[in-house]
C-alpha cells in the first residue's frame, strides 16, 4: 500500500449509511444536501465520518417546549373560587 492510500479518509455512500439506519438513501443524500454534508463530484456522493456524524445531529427531532406550563392545581383552584363565589356551599 502506497503512502497516499494511507491517508486517504474513510469513504461511505449514502447507500450503505442508509441501510445502516434504516432509512430511504434517496432522503439521506437529500438532507446532506440540504445541509451541505456531503462531498459530490460528477453525479456521485460520498459521505465523511464527519459528514455522517452531521446527519445525525440534523436528524435529531426538535424540543417543543410549552408557551406556558400547565399547572396541576388550575381545577382545583377555579372550584375554590367558584365555592366562594356562591357563599361556600
Amino acid at each position: 500500500m502506497s503512502e497516499v492510500e494511507t491517508k486517504l479518509p474513510q469513504v461511505f455512500t449514502p447507500e450503505d449509511v442508509a441501510k445502516k439506519f434504516g432509512w430511504s438513501p434517496r432522503k439521506l443524500r437529500a438532507k446532506a444536501r440540504e445541509i451541505g454534508a456531503c462531498r459530490i463530484l460528477g453525479n456521485r456522493m460520498v459521505l465523511l465520518e464527519a459528514d455522517v456524524a452531521q446527519i445525525l445531529e440534523a436528524s435529531r427531532p426538535a424540543v417543543i417546549m410549552p408557551a406556558v406550563k400547565p399547572d396541576r392545581n388550575t381545577d382545583f383552584q377555579e372550584l375554590l373560587r367558584l365555592r366562594a363565589l356562591n357563599g361556600g356551599r
